[in-house]
């Protein structure tokens, strides 16, 4: 799928844009950095970012560093799994202002949870900000896995790209649970709720 699998995420800027501003530059570390549909919008809207991105996979590295937006002065990109490594050996501890997760903590499996969050506990500065979005029990992207046959198992799935998502409420739980634990509290967490529906006009 090279880079076109996924959208870039330009919707970040009117989500969480408030917390990328502010006086002096901000360090990010984005996880699972995937083909960097999140790194470059961010970078083409605020000039004093610097990203830290990080992935599981040497493929998704090495299409971030070939974007033609790349620059080692604004983007440290690199291979690690959070699941085992240690994100301190890439990037100082308490250093990072903002770690972004888009879509990450639900292709973990719960008892690798404490892994994850205990490496991003190293590196993020005190008081800094932990930004994640992802599957809620019952969402539109669940139902299409369902229907496309890529069900596992029970609330187990795998994606188009190979990865796989765990999407239920015990996740949901062991996540919090957590965060929590390793000293990072919940400060803000929305749940959004659309419904969509589709209206066909006989012609």
């Amino acid at each position: 799928h090279q880079d076109k699998f996924f959208k870039d995420r330009h919707y970040l800027d009117k989500e969480w844009g408030r917390y990328f501003t502010g006086s002096g530059e901000k360090v990010l570390l984005e996880v699972g950095c995937g083909a960097g549909n999140t790194i470059f919008p961010l970078l083409a809207t605020y000039p004093d970012v610097f990203i830290h991105a990080c992935d599981f996979s040497q493929r998704a590295i090495s299409l971030v560093q070939s974007h033609k937006e790349y620059a080692d002065t604004r983007i440290h990109a690199f291979v690690c799994d959070l699941t085992s490594g240690d994100m301190s050996n890439h990037v100082a501890p308490s250093s990072v202002d903002i770690v972004t997760m888009i879509f990450v903590l639900s292709a973990v499996s719960p008892e690798r949870m404490p892994l994850v969050l205990q490496n991003i506990k190293k590196v993020l500065k005190p008081n800094g900000l932990v930004l994640f979005r992802d599957y809620a029990t019952g969402d539109l992207a669940q139902e299409r896995l369902t229907c496309k046959d890529q069900m596992i198992s029970e609330n187990f799935y795998v994606r188009g790209d190979g990865t796989v998502s765990s999407v239920n409420e015990f996740v949901d739980f062991v996540c919090c649970l957590c965060f929590y634990l390793f000293g990072l509290y919940n400060k803000l967490h929305t749940l959004l709720f659309r419904e969509l529906s589709t209206f066909l006009k006989n012609t």
